[in-house]
């Protein structure tokens, strides 16, 4: 029987083979069809008999909405007595027959006794051993029910306690873990060993198990076994928790299309020559003004996402400064600035968790420092190397970026150039309801850019150093500085203060809440 204070999940996980492109992201390969999915999530709360639970609803539902945003039609359930359990299995097996692959998802008690695994129920009682057939679910019988469905693909992944429970007058139980004759192509992932408890996670809102497991579930690059084995490595490291795994599958699955290689959308930049930089007195940073010859270059649409950098993070175990340091920079409605512990690129502006949710998996990525965005560029390149395209990605020069930014300025008021004054192509405190939006929402400018001058600042290649007024061709900025260089105005920063030509600089640590970055590479 399950200790309190932890939890049981037992998910059927079926192949995923329908992946929706977000905006700014190039898919380069995939290799998966389009199968029909269905989903059964049951999580059990509210106990009669046992102590009640803290997590299982929310994992349930969590999962619930991250299977239903990967193509799955979900059936969601909850707090079942046996009753209602057996009659959810019964409808579950009959609609299965119509579909490739099939999922059950269970949250709640569990036991591992004398070679089977039991959901279960509210309404169960166990005294005594004969009270385990009796009032419980074996997890045997729902197997036998998928296999009976014929669905191609049928996987289990528990996140559970499986103590073995001790009755008076009974042997010793063998708690083997038997596997149904007829389970084929399946996969088993157990969230614990067995005699083990799964922890329910007290201090958080999902059980230790399934908190790691959606960090990495929503992935398109990874496959389950790649999935199992981070969410093993977090949640042993986190919770000192094995899991335990049964593959049967015989080939790679994927909850999301398969990427090969993910890359920012990018605009071919034509060649010119623009003025950079401002003679107006009070610009002392961007002072004085000066011509600047451009040859063509490839520059992102989109500043990069919260979803493609969380690949990036996913496939290298990159650790970001913010999670390096410890802190980050949050917003405030007074519209300052708050330094705040645990803040990372996986936080949104006012330092909430981000999650699996879809809408902020568009919007761009914050908290990264210089250096994150550098090596984000730097596993670009690779990607593109082993696909054999010769593009060595980079951050923009601040001349490249204020080339690209002038072409959507207008003559402000005061007779210098800023952004849009009508907010039709960026983001800025007057319009954006002080909050971070989705990439490529406002209308692009001339050269098909999105966002350039708003929403957030981004940075930029260059060591800050004094301007020159030499005329230059390509200039890529001091060789050496204190300070890096981002440039342009955002979400959270009046339109009067983002000029095009505006500079702004600090350390390549510094991370903040509307300072993210797009890629570029020479041509």
């Amino acid at each position: 029987m399950r200790l309190p204070y932890y939890l049981i999940l037992y998910f059927i996980s079926f192949s995923l083979q329908s992946w929706a492109q977000e905006k700014g992201m190039k898919p380069i390969e995939d290799d998966i069809q389009n199968e029909k999915r269905l989903a059964l999530v049951i999580g059990i709360k509210k106990y009669r008999n046992l102590p009640p639970l803290k997590n299982t609803l929310n994992d349930a539902n969590d999962m619930a909405r991250e299977l239903s945003a990967s193509g799955f039609e979900v059936i969601l359930k909850e707090d079942l007595d046996k009753s209602m359990f057996n009659e959810a299995l019964e409808k579950f097996g009959q609609k299965l027959k119509n579909n490739n692959v099939g999922l059950l998802y269970y949250s709640g008690h569990g036991i591992q006794y004398n070679g089977e695994t039991y959901l279960i129920p509210t309404n169960a009682v166990i005294k005594d051993s004969s009270d385990v057939d009796a009032n419980c679910i074996r997890l045997s019988d729902i197997l036998e029910i998928m296999s009976k469905s014929h669905v191609e693909i049928s996987l289990v992944i528990s996140d559970a306690c499986r103590n073995t429970p001790k009755f008076k007058n009974s042997a010793t139980a063998n708690n083997n873990f038997k596997i149904p004759g007829g389970f084929k192509r399946g996969y088993i992932a157990f969230a614990t060993s067995i005699n083990a408890p799964a922890d329910d996670n007290q201090y958080g809102n999902n059980g230790a198990f399934t908190g790691e497991l959606l960090k990495y579930i929503s992935i398109p690059e990874l496959s389950i076994g790649e999935i199992m084995q981070k969410t093993r490595n977090s949640l042993n490291l986190k919770f000192e928790q094995i899991t335990g795994i049964y593959d049967q599958l015989g080939s790679d699955f994927y909850f999301k299309k398969r990427i090969v290689a993910i890359e920012p959308d990018t605009q071919s930049i034509p060649a010119g020559t623009e003025e950079i930089g401002t003679d107006a007195t009070e610009e002392e940073d961007a002072y004085p003004a000066h011509i600047v010859d451009f040859t063509s270059f490839a520059m992102g649409k989109y500043e990069v996402t919260q979803s493609q950098f969380k690949l990036f993070v996913a496939e290298t175990s990159y650790k970001t400064d913010a999670e390096k340091n410890g802190f980050s920079y949050v917003f405030h409605e007074d519209s300052i600035k708050v330094l705040r512990q645990n803040i990372n690129w996986r936080n949104d502006e006012r330092g909430e968790l981000v999650g699996n949710d879809p809408q902020s998996a568009q919007k761009p990525v914050i908290h990264v420092s210089w250096n994150d965005a550098n090596e984000y560029c730097k596993w670009l390149t690779e990607k593109a190397q082993l696909k054999g395209e010769i593009k060595v990605f980079r951050l923009p020069t601040e001349s490249e970026w204020e080339y690209v930014a002038k072409v959507s300025a207008n003559k402000g008021s005061k007779g210098v150039q800023s952004s849009d004054n009508k907010g039709y192509q960026d983001w800025h405190l007057e319009n954006s309801g002080k909050k971070i939006h989705k990439v490529g929402e406002k209308i692009a400018n001339k050269f098909q850019v999105y966002d350039i001058n708003g929403n957030v600042s981004e940075w930029c290649s260059d060591w800050f150093g004094r301007y020159s007024s030499l005329r230059s061709s390509n200039p890529k900025g001091s060789e050496v500085g204190d300070y890096k260089v981002f440039r342009g105005g955002n979400w959270s920063d009046s339109i009067e203060y983002s000029q095009p030509f505006s500079r702004s600089y600090q350390l390549s640590t510094y991370t903040s809440y509307n300072l993210g970055f797009r890629v570029c590479y020479s041509k």
